[in-house]
């Protein structure tokens, strides 16, 4: 029953859903999604992507989930223990994206069309930008200093931007929108002068307007010596590293 009031509308299916949990396994299912994705159609809710099997008919037992954050568009797909659905499936798009596959952290180019081998237990994990993800750069939070010396039980801080792919040598970007910047995230791992990571200086930082500040509070007892800082971007997981030298 499909009834408007004003610009909306309401829609009333005349038969009750309890059934749904029988028959999702079955080709009955097929029938009442259709129904389903018809409807939210005409309120112009589409799918992220349309994900087919390698006999071409959709998903019938896997989690499908989609979410929009900023700029970037994302898609999870995790079939079920013992689900029809595990093999090769192809996952089209709308239009053309910059796609990257988030678990192999790479990039798929810019395409209309994927492809990932679905296991259960395994989610498929991709990243749709309008343009590509630039590069990691490390500087000091003094940008007028072009190196750290400090002594043990000081603070070295230093900042890190992810750029966009348009940037330039010094890190400034053109006014295009499609270098607009992805919500992203750096992994942070400090290496004393052994090359050692160390645990209690890792971290992972949220980028605000694809950048974050960050601080090594040293130990008194830390050696002297150059140590360097990695940061890594999840998309492709590049890379960028500065170092910083301690003195007694």
């Amino acid at each position: 029953m499909d009834n408007r009031y004003g610009s909306g509308r309401a829609i009333t299916l005349n038969f009750w859903m309890t059934d749904y949990e029988r028959i999702r396994k079955s080709n009955a299912q097929s029938a009442r999604l259709n129904l389903l994705r018809d409807y939210l159609s005409l309120a112009g809710i589409r799918p992220v992507a349309d994900i087919r099997r390698a006999s071409g008919g959709t998903l019938a037992c896997s989690q499908v989930i989609a979410f929009r954050k900023g700029v970037a568009k994302y898609l999870a797909v995790l079939p079920e223990p013992e689900c029809s659905d595990e093999g090769l499936v192809t996952v089209n798009l709308a239009e053309p994206r910059h796609v990257y596959d988030l678990r192999a952290h790479r990039s798929l180019g810019r395409v209309t069309r994927v492809t990932g081998q679905l296991t259960a237990g395994e989610p498929l994990l991709f990243a749709f930008l309008a343009a590509p993800v630039g590069r990691v750069w490390i500087i000091p939070a003094d940008n007028n200093a072009s190196s750290v010396r400090i002594k043990a039980g000081e603070t070295a801080r230093f900042s890190v931007r992810l750029l966009p792919a348009n940037a330039g040598s010094t890190g400034q970007a053109s006014t295009n929108p499609a270098g607009a910047m992805p919500p992203s995230a750096v992994h942070i791992e400090v290496r004393n002068p052994q090359g050692k990571v160390l645990d209690h200086y890792t971290a992972n930082l949220p980028l605000d307007g694809g950048q974050a500040e960050f601080a090594v509070p040293l130990a008194l007892s830390d050696p002297p010596g150059t140590w360097r800082v990695v940061a890594r971007e999840p998309y492709t997981n590049a890379a960028a590293t500065t170092s910083f030298v301690v003195a007694r």
